[in-house]
C-alpha cells in the first residue's frame, strides 16, 4: 500500500498540474551544470561531502540516508562558499532513471489478483490524502508567499527521492519540497508509536493472585 501511495503521488500530481491546472513549467528544469563546466577543485569536497554526509545520515538515523546526508552536507559548503560547480544535468538524468527502477521494482515477485484488495484499499486511501494536501496547500497559499504548486509538492504524502524527482521536473526549489518532507517525516516516526499506545490502550494488570 505504501507503495502504491509513492507510485500515485508520482503519477498524478505532475499530471494534474499539467492538465487541470494549466500548470507550465518556468523552464528553470535541470542545474544547467555539465562535466565541461564542473570545476576540477570541487570533485574531491564533493565526493567528501557525499560520503561524510551518508554515514552521519546513517548514524543520526536520518531517512533516506543517501539522500538527505549528501543534501545537507552539500549545501553547508554551498551556503559557505566552498564548492560553485553545478552537478551534470546527465547525471542527475541517470540518478532519475535509478529512483524510478527503485520504486517499480517494489513491486517485484507479486500478482495482481494477490494484492487486489490491498491495492483497491491503497487507491482509495492514497487519493484521499493527495485530495487532502492539495485542499491544505491551496488554504495555505492565501496566506505565505509560496506558490500552491510548491505547497502541493511539500505537502503531498510522498517520499523525500520522488518528491524530489518531481520537483526537479518541474523546475521547483527542491530544498523547500524535501525540507517540508524531512518535517512531516519525523512528525511521522515521533507521532504514530504515541497514538497507537492511545488506540490500544494501556494493557490489562496481571492478576496476581490468578
Amino acid at each position: 500500500m505504501q507503495t502504491l501511495r509513492l507510485i500515485l503521488t508520482v503519477l498524478t500530481i505532475p499530471l494534474a498540474f499539467r492538465i487541470f491546472a494549466g500548470y507550465v513549467p518556468s523552464g528553470n528544469i535541470g542545474t544547467g551544470g555539465s562535466f565541461i563546466a564542473f570545476l576540477p577543485g570541487d570533485v574531491l569536497p564533493i565526493l567528501a561531502a557525499c560520503l561524510v554526509g551518508y554515514y552521519l545520515a546513517r548514524l543520526a538515523r536520518l531517512p533516506a540516508p543517501d539522500l538527505m546526508g549528501p543534501m545537507i552536507m552539500i549545501g553547508v559548503l554551498r551556503l559557505n562558499g566552498w564548492i560553485e560547480s553545478e552537478v551534470p544535468e546527465s547525471l542527475i538524468a541517470v540518478a532519475q532513471v535509478f529512483i524510478g527502477i527503485s520504486i517499480a521494482l517494489r513491486f517485484n515477485g507479486t500478482r495482481i489478483r494477490e494484492i487486489a484488495t490491498d491495492l483497491f484499499h491503497g487507491t482509495i486511501s492514497s487519493l484521499a490524502m493527495i485530495g487532502l494536501a492539495v485542499l491544505f496547500a491551496i488554504m495555505t497559499a492565501e496566506f505565505v508567499s509560496s506558490s500552491a504548486q510548491s505547497l502541493i509538492l511539500a505537502f503531498t504524502p510522498g517520499g523525500f527521492a520522488e518528491m524530489a524527482l518531481v520537483g526537479f521536473g518541474l523546475g521547483m526549489e527542491i530544498s523547500f519540497v524535501v525540507s517540508h518532507q524531512l518535517v512531516r517525516f519525523f512528525f511521522i516516526v515521533l507521532g504514530i508509536p504515541v497514538l497507537m499506545a492511545v488506540i490500544r490502550g494501556k494493557p490489562k494488570k496481571i492478576d496476581s493472585d490468578r
